[in-house]
């Protein structure tokens, strides 16, 4: 699933910049995660972590599209330990340990609790609200985003 979400992603990269929106950048994609960062990360995370976020990583450390809705940036484990170090977003979500492993442009997170489900953390309320079962279909539905913005879907109710 991972796998296919990642060409989709890449394919819906190339629409962007649109006609007359010089503003629009296109997503970056970068290198692969190397095994070392991926193994510092669980420890930092203190579980195991998901296959499927292993799997996004053993194809990308990072995407970021900030120029979508109002930006994605999943992965990027160096600049996501960072935040664990300052204490940036939270360790739990209703009593399960996780650890942020994507955000949005306005300072919100996505915890991926050890239990499997990713959470959206609300920066200015503190509150969670459960976006997906797992971070396969997380990243599914940042896909579904992706392509609703490209196609000007205005009644699109994004993740983020």
């Amino acid at each position: 699933m991972v796998e296919s979400t990642l060409a989709r992603l890449r394919e819906l990269a190339l629409a962007l910049p649109r006609p007359n929106c010089d503003w629009e950048q296109q997503p970056q994609f970068s290198q692969p995660a190397t095994p070392e960062s991926i193994a510092n990360f669980e420890r930092l995370a203190g579980f195991a972590l998901p296959g499927e976020f292993c799997e996004f990583l053993a194809e990308n450390d990072s995407v970021v599209a900030m120029s979508i809705h109002n930006g994605y940036f999943v992965g990027g484990l160096s600049q996501l330990a960072r935040s664990v170090d300052r204490g940036d977003f939270p360790r739990s979500v209703h009593g399960n340990p996780a650890i942020a492993v994507a955000a949005d442009g306005g300072g919100n997170a996505f915890l991926l609790a050890a239990n499997g489900p990713v959470w959206r953390w609300d920066h200015d309320t503190g509150s969670v609200v459960q976006s997906a079962a797992s971070f396969g279909v997380f990243l599914d539905r940042v896909a579904a985003d992706w392509a609703a913005y490209i196609a000007d879907t205005p009644e699109w109710s994004y993740m983020i």
